[in-house]
């Protein structure tokens, strides 16, 4: 708006009568606690095929719901250990139509575009549902993919199936960082390029408060003082 105004688009406006919209703060994080992820695991290898080691992808790289629908083949580098994250499948709704349908575009931001190191041993379990066909869809096996909908449902499906707490999959993605942050070797600025944060601040003001055992082993290094 100052811009405009230089420019003599708008008339010069009294910005002390602007109200501004109040900061309302970050949502509390929900995460799966150690316990319930490696129940979660556990069932996930007693039940493994291509759905189930999509799960692991999550847990492991903090890829979004329909991140994870639209990784393809030739996203994935058994060479490298890693995955690329170039596009989304989400559905959308056609006021105009009044339908919906399956759109597969970029990722939510430019920086969610991003390239993600695997550990070795997920890779491994990747390797056995790898085809040869780059246009294959890694969930699916086949080019047309899996809708978030669909996948969501499976996975609630397979949580009470196995006598698993119910949770939303997107609670996925913030264990993987939890845990991470949870490692002081897993630095936050190396953390926020793989979640495909904006920035390093808007990884802390989200997950910074969550680890309080961190927080807590922190404060007992101060015992030695007292």
């Amino acid at each position: 708006m100052e811009f405009a105004y230089k420019e003599r688009a708008i008339p010069l406006l009294n910005w002390d009568l602007i109200e501004y919209p109040k900061e309302l703060g970050i949502k509390k994080v929900v995460s799966l606690s150690k316990d319930q992820e490696q129940a979660l695991i556990q069932c996930i290898y007693m039940n493994l095929n291509r759905k189930t080691a999509g799960i692991l992808i999550a847990l492991f790289t903090g890829v979004r719901i329909g991140e994870l629908c639209g990784l393809q083949m030739k996203d994935i580098s058994l060479t490298d250990k890693t995955i690329r994250i170039n596009k989304t499948v989400q559905r959308i709704y056609d006021k105009k139509k009044g339908e919906s349908y399956l759109h597969i575009g970029p990722p939510k931001t430019k920086t969610s575009a991003r390239t993600i190191p695997v550990p070795s041993l997920l890779m491994n379990i990747i390797k056995k549902f790898y085809t040869d066909n780059p246009n294959h869809y890694f969930l699916t096996g086949k080019t047309k993919p899996t809708e978030p909908r669909t996948y969501r449902q499976f996975f609630t499906r397979f949580l009470k199936r196995n006598g698993l707490e119910k949770v939303k999959f997107h609670e996925i993605r913030h264990t993987f960082a939890v845990r991470a942050i949870e490692i002081p070797e897993f630095d936050i600025k190396s953390l926020s390029e793989i979640l495909g944060h904006k920035n390093v601040s808007f990884t802390l003001n989200v997950y910074g408060s969550a680890n309080l055992q961190q927080k807590v082993k922190c404060m007992n290094l101060l015992n030695d003082l007292l």
